[in-house]
């Protein structure tokens, strides 16, 4: 049987949901989650299915900090899922989300099975926020929370904002899309939207989700 040549590795990270697991060992992932029919395949076909119903789980890339493992699906989507794979490997695992046609954004950092950092908004409207920005986060404007009344009432009060045409009167947080996602991924772990046309360490993995994670 031919050797199966992944080709050059191909970026992802918009409109997808994808996780980075501080780990070297991708078949630790892909047995943690646990996947079904998992199968080495080129990194072409494996972003295709990521995007469709299944999940990609690449080999150990280097990237802020040490090695990590990403998985891409969005299967992925849930919060508890990222939580229970960081309790399971006893390692940091972080979430990124982006749906640019509902300008929905989040992102998260779960350490040994804690929840640290989450922030979440859909369309302008806070979803979720957890823990204090750190500086790669005011970097791309989220607000440092000094002097603010409540976290909820500037929500409101910025997509009302929003939603009268009037931009330049809210928080520029609100104005956050899937390029300062890339960034703060960047900041954290890796963009996987720079591997593009990189020659890469080895074949990703794809596979059926099977985790009962809600």
């Amino acid at each position: 049987m031919p050797k199966l040549n992944p080709g050059p590795m191909v970026g992802f990270g918009r409109k997808i949901t994808w996780l980075a697991i501080k780990t070297a060992d991708r078949d630790l992932v892909a047995r943690t989650f646990p996947l079904a029919e998992t199968m080495e395949t080129d990194w072409e076909t494996a972003v295709d299915e990521a995007y469709a119903d299944l999940v990609l789980v690449t080999p150990s890339l280097a990237g802020q900090g040490g090695q990590w493992v990403l998985a891409a699906g969005d299967a992925l989507a849930p919060i508890g899922g990222a939580l229970w794979l960081s309790q399971a490997l006893r390692t940091e695992v972080q979430l990124f989300a982006t749906h640019r046609v509902s300008g929905s954004v989040e992102w998260a950092r779960c350490l040994n099975g804690r929840l640290r950092r989450h922030f979440a908004k859909d369309d302008g409207v806070l979803r979720a926020w957890v823990g204090v920005p750190d500086e790669a986060e005011l970097a791309l404007g989220m607000p440092s929370l000094q002097g603010l009344d409540s976290l909820a009432e500037v929500g409101r009060r910025d997509a009302a904002a929003l939603a009268a045409g009037r931009p330049n009167d809210a928080h520029q947080w609100l104005l956050i899309g899937e390029d300062d996602v890339l960034k703060l991924a960047a900041d954290w772990s890796l963009d996987p939207d720079a591997l593009d046309d990189r020659r890469g360490p080895g074949a990703p993995l794809i596979g059926a989700p099977t985790w009962p994670v809600d």
